[in-house]
């Protein structure tokens, strides 16, 4: 059975290490990948003006790495539960996935949506991506409890093994026989939103230090990576991380943006890796947290 697929970004804005995308991408003729900007968030959300420039360059940047691969980034305006109705019937969708979220608001927006989508026959998938681990399995482990120390998380966690290897980005040859509709006038009606549409004064912006994406993001990576001294003489509390030349990787906006996968990163430190592998990383390293959250040890 072939498939016309939405791949629902949310906290995975990047193409590497996202195997709910490469599920959308199987068995597909048609492929929409969306952003859901809900208006509730830019009217009530207190962040800075700086926080949402951060996420409009990683879309940009999600739109061209798509482009790369002859697709397209969607970005819908309204509230999941009332724009996915819409678009199931719209673009006569069968398949939608996206990653699993373990917040409590989103499993409960999730499980609207998935009732949505079983009214529209679609079939739902979700991928492990945002974590190291499936929450619930390491949950399940425990006895139906959630480790409550340090310690305990560690037992559990031997016991599962290491955190599956990143899954590759796609390619050209993973949508060949899959087509992104897009129209001239999508431009507008599904195009990346200013800061004045989100009702944010650019004149409050500070100083561009780190831009959001995941090419940034893998970048820096790279960067810091290749400096082994300073990755294995790393110690948190010599570190000024607030100020404007941090002594750290500033991964941490990537990893919450999920610019870059917490499985790439803990790779890239030697995690996870059999021992033999990148030994001399793996005995200085400084571990990434085990359920990958919004920032990072490095």
């Amino acid at each position: 059975m072939t498939h016309r697929s939405i791949h629902w970004f949310r906290k995975g804005l990047r193409l590497h290490d996202n195997p709910a995308l490469l599920a959308a991408m199987k068995d597909c003729i048609e492929l929409h990948p969306i952003f859901i900007l809900d208006p509730w968030f830019p009217r009530n959300m207190r962040v800075s003006v700086n926080r949402w420039r951060f996420l409009i360059e990683a879309l940009k940047d999600l739109d061209e790495n798509l482009k790369k691969i002859n697709s397209r980034l969607f970005v819908v305006r309204g509230k999941p539960a009332e724009v996915f109705p819409v678009l199931f019937k719209k673009w006569k969708v069968t398949r939608l996935t996206f990653e699993v979220d373990t917040e409590p608001y989103s499993k409960q927006r999730d499980a609207e949506v998935e009732r949505l989508a079983a009214e529209h026959n679609v079939e739902v998938i979700q991928r492990v991506s945002n974590t190291l681990y499936d929450v619930e399995r390491v949950i399940a482990e425990n006895n139906g409890k959630p480790p409550l120390t340090y310690v305990r998380l560690q037992t559990v966690l031997a016991s599962i093994g290491p955190p599956k290897r990143p899954c590759k980005a796609p390619t050209k040859d993973d949508i060949k026989d899959c087509c992104t509709p897009w129209k001239l006038s999508y431009n507008e009606k599904y195009g990346v939103p200013t800061l004045e549409e989100l009702g944010q004064d650019p004149s409050q912006l500070g100083p561009h230090l780190y831009p959001g994406g995941e090419t940034e993001a893998l970048q820096r990576l790279d960067l810091h990576m290749k400096r082994t001294a300073w990755v294995c003489n790393f110690q948190k509390p010599d570190t000024e991380p607030n100020s404007l030349t941090p002594s750290t990787t500033v991964l941490s906006p990537y990893v919450k943006f999920g610019c870059l996968s917490a499985r790439t990163f803990l790779l890239a430190t030697g995690g996870g890796l059999p021992r033999e592998e990148n030994t001399q990383v793996r005995q200085c390293r400084s571990m990434a947290s085990c359920c990958g959250g919004n920032s990072t040890t490095l």
